[in-house]
């Protein structure tokens, strides 16, 4: 780990483009005017599927968030609603855990409804799971209705919504393989499946895919080898069936191979419709203790569709001997889809250390999650992809993370915002400062072979607090930074990146456009300008 060191004091050097490259031009657009400009690869004409020459083209993100985000986030909620009150919960109380469950587990019973928990200092001794779709758990905001976690951690989130794991029952091999970009696949055999059924597509792991990578020996190895697995790579819902061709919802961010036993699959078991709001959240415990629990979130959502935190925020819980909030990580969202964070402050994690420990909001094996003005600080990472392959359509929007910082032994230094583990796809921050920098890189032997993390990844209009914030490109085929403030952009290696082999195998070299002019971009958000041009051109 000496890199880290060195990385913590040295200087940026080397070319923000190799030698003999020309730099993308910035696109004056007069409309604007004051300067602003458009990237060359967004023209005021774009629609999904432009590219230039080379074959350079943005994903289209606008899928992002609750139900494709289409819709509101709701205001009224369907069913009942249940106080925790009424089930024995009391702010005196040293353990209202049974009280809470409780009530989750009689909006279940019901078929659905709100789990109403009114202002107060509730103290839980032990972890909460909803298991129901159709369920919401409301407070009366987060400065009123706090929830302390102060029990040891029984699983890895104290609050989880989580549904049935998932099954490979019904899978069905695809006929001829998926296109990127594409939402149509033709299967051998599609009488299963009918308009609206959820889906998993899902394909193995095979030597050919992870040597197309260049990621032999760190892919198929060691303990974290996923040579042979099968691994869902898109979560999607079927619109139209013909013949054997089902049209999806999202087109495929990535080719699904015939060659790799590319399959669809039914997806019955996830929760749909929850979603957590107005409430404080904290489980952090004497320091030591904290230490023990890399791998612990406040909240979490696993194996969700449609699902959605808003206005949740952590906060120092009493009896506690430090300020922190957290003991490790903030929300998690694992192998779910469509699903928003949207208004949420989590902060201040005690354990941030190595094994996971200390991500603020983090998205992991998940399609389509949207966080949109989150603010995190002293964590390890603010924002960050984590672990294994099928993460893609993740969009990080006007987030801002200040001070976190990775603490590897006796070395403490910057902790970026990045992709982290196994290829990420077509994902975006968009309008996010991190005083850290952002990564995507080649992590080579790294958190059990990570190797590359990112792939068609796009950096938009992207801040920091200054060169020493850094911006680290590198990714497996193009990648995009477009429009940065305070940073230093490398997607040619300096000599620190260079020493860790960050781009190794990640020709050809990613866009960088832009830098220093972030402030003048326009759209000033990719995201919401895809979004709009979608949802203006849907059918009446």
């Amino acid at each position: 780990m000496w890199w880290w060191a060195w990385w913590a004091c040295a200087d940026p050097v080397g070319p923000a483009v190799p030698a003999g490259d020309t730099a993308p031009a910035a696109v004056e657009t007069g409309a604007t005017g004051g300067g602003h400009w458009r990237s060359a690869l967004y023209p005021e004409d774009w629609s999904p599927g432009y590219a230039d020459a080379a074959g350079r083209a943005l994903p289209d993100f606008s899928y992002a968030g609750y139900h494709r985000s289409e819709v509101a986030l709701p205001e009224a909620w369907p069913g009942g609603s249940v106080s925790v009150v009424d089930h024995g919960a009391d702010p005196a109380s040293d353990d209202n855990t049974a009280a809470f469950q409780a009530a989750i587990d009689a909006v279940a019973a019901m078929g659905g409804g709100e789990v109403y928990i009114p202002a107060g200092a509730w103290r839980l001794g032990g972890d909460l799971a909803v298991t129901a779709s159709g369920t919401r758990i409301r407070g009366d905001g987060a400065a009123a209705t706090r929830l302390w976690f102060s029990g040891p951690a029984t699983s890895g989130q104290r609050l989880s919504f989580r549904g049935a794991p998932e099954s490979t029952a019904g899978r069905v091999l695809l006929a001829a393989d998926g296109v990127a970009g594409s939402a149509t696949v033709t299967v051998t055999d599609a009488s299963a499946f009918a308009v609206g059924d959820p889906v998993l597509l899902d394909q193995q792991i095979t030597a050919a895919w992870i040597a197309e990578y260049a990621m032999t020996g760190l892919w198929d190895a060691g303990s974290n080898s996923a040579l042979d697995a099968i691994q869902v790579m898109a979560r999607r819902e079927v619109v139209a069936v013909a013949g054997d061709t089902i049209t999806l919802d999202i087109p495929l961010r990535a080719p699904l191979r015939v060659r790799d036993a590319a399959a669809i699959r039914p997806d019955p078991g996830a929760l749909v419709e929850v979603g957590v709001q107005d409430l404080a959240i904290a489980d952090a415990t004497d320091p030591a203790d904290a230490l023990q629990w890399p791998r612990v979130h406040a909240l979490g959502f696993e194996h969700v569709r449609d699902a959605f935190a808003l206005r949740v925020e952590s906060f120092d819980p009493p009896n506690e001997p430090s300020d922190d909030h957290l003991r490790s990580g903030g929300l998690a969202v694992v192998g779910s889809s469509r699903v928003t964070v949207s208004r949420c402050v989590l902060a201040h994690a005690q354990h941030r250390g190595d094994g996971g420990a200390g991500y603020a909001f983090e998205a992991s094996g998940s399609n389509e999650v949207l966080f949109a003005d989150v603010t995190t600080a002293d964590v390890r990472h603010g924002f960050i992809q984590n672990w294994g392959f099928g993460s893609s359509g993740l969009v990080w929007l006007r987030g801002r993370a200040e001070g976190d910082r990775a603490d590897n032994g006796p070395v403490s230094v910057p902790g970026r915002s990045e992709f982290h583990h196994r290829l990420a796809v077509a994902s975006l921050f968009d309008s996010t400062y991190d005083d850290a920098g952002f990564a995507a890189y080649n992590r080579q032997e790294e958190s059990s072979n990570a190797g590359h993390t990112a792939e068609g990844c796009v950096f938009w209009r992207v801040a920091g607090a200054g060169s020493a914030s850094r911006l680290s490109s590198y990714q497996a085929g193009y990648g995009y930074v477009i429009g940065t403030d305070g940073l230093t952009a490398l997607v040619v290696p300096d000599l620190l990146d260079a020493a860790i082999g960050a781009d190794v195998g990640t020709a050809p070299v990613d866009w960088l456009e832009g830098v220093d002019r972030g402030d003048d971009l326009v759209p000033s958000s990719l995201f919401e300008d895809q979004l709009a041009r979608r949802l203006a051109g849907r059918a009446p």
